[in-house]
């Protein structure tokens, strides 16, 4: 679904915020999960659970958010509207539609579906990315992948369809750590894992495959090996595909524009937003890589920039 900015219809968003959480208080969750960056999630439904808690990074950190989703009943107040909608207000953030409902306020988060079989592979593969966004403060979630070598980790930073998925991936099967492949989390210089699966067009023999079919875009989900939950930064590396494979320097401002793409696809994102990640540009130093025609080669050259 795409999603715009408006104005909620019906309540006020700070009283839509109680009803809502009056809603998720009447909720028995079948699943509970700590998450390596804090979080606790309470999830109700089976069909849900089993959607969601396979790309979840599970740890022992103190949870400092609590997450309540659940499907079908009861069924909280929403915007009755096909695409979703998003609005803010004191210090509350709602993502909503007629079938679909993510709200935050403070340090509690819900995530509604009406039916959690018409979810998109989107949420297994990302799952409940928007929220852990806009409640992991001052974690800055990043549209990177993120390698781990013995040096430390390089956050691999593009767009869509630069290669982060496939070089993390390859990276993976090379040896390497698997922090992230789409997105990850950033605490001053330290990455952290927000999803335990990954995305490849075509996985390689010997992969683990998620069930359930593609993503939108023609992607499977994969378990990649050797799943990292955190690890210092040491770089940041910019891939694309094509040419001949190379690494060469970069200037802060291109790892700049890279990472600033985060901004365009989560909502909610801020000024401030946009000053973290140029601080964190500036404070590491920035590669290009040119992954030529073999995955398996650039992560190889990967694994030597980190050791």
């Amino acid at each position: 679904m795409t999603s715009t900015t408006t104005p909620l219809a019906g309540p006020p968003v700070p009283r839509l915020s109680d009803e809502v959480f009056a809603c998720a208080g009447a909720v028995a969750p079948d699943r509970v999960l700590t998450l390596s960056v804090g979080a606790r999630v309470r999830i109700a439904g089976e069909e849900l659970a089993a959607r969601l808690t396979p790309g979840l990074v599970e740890g022992d950190a103190a949870p400092r958010i609590d997450i309540v989703a659940w499907e079908g009943e009861p069924v909280p107040p929403t915007l009755d509207v096909e695409e979703e909608h998003y609005s803010a207000r004191d210090g509350v953030q709602v993502l909503s539609s007629r079938d679909t409902l993510r709200l935050a306020d403070g340090d509690r988060a819900v995530f509604w579906v009406r039916d959690a079989r018409a979810l998109t592979r989107w949420e297994t593969a990302a799952p409940l990315r928007t929220l852990l966004r806009w409640t992991l403060r001052p974690l800055q979630m990043v549209h990177a992948a993120a390698v781990v070598g013995p040096r430390g980790a390089a956050l691999l930073a593009g767009p869509s369809g630069a290669g982060k998925s496939t070089t993390a991936l390859a990276a993976a099967e090379h040896g390497l750590g698997f922090v992230a492949d789409d997105y990850c989390a950033v605490e001053g210089q330290t990455v952290h894992s927000l999803c335990a699966v990954g995305k490849l067009e075509e996985p390689w023999p010997g992969m683990e495959i998620l069930p359930g079919g593609e993503t939108p875009d023609g992607k499977y989900i994969v378990v990649p090996r050797g799943l990292t939950r955190e690890a210092p930064l040491v770089s940041i590396v910019l891939p694309r595909v094509g040419g001949s494979l190379g690494l060469e320097p970069a200037r802060p401002a291109e790892a700049l524009s890279a990472l600033a793409s985060s901004l365009l696809l989560l909502p909610g994102s801020t000024q401030a937003d946009l000053a973290a990640l140029g601080e964190l540009a500036r404070s590491l130093p920035a590669h290009r890589l040119t992954t030529g025609p073999d995955p398996h080669a650039a992560a190889a050259a990967l694994a030597e920039h980190l050791a």
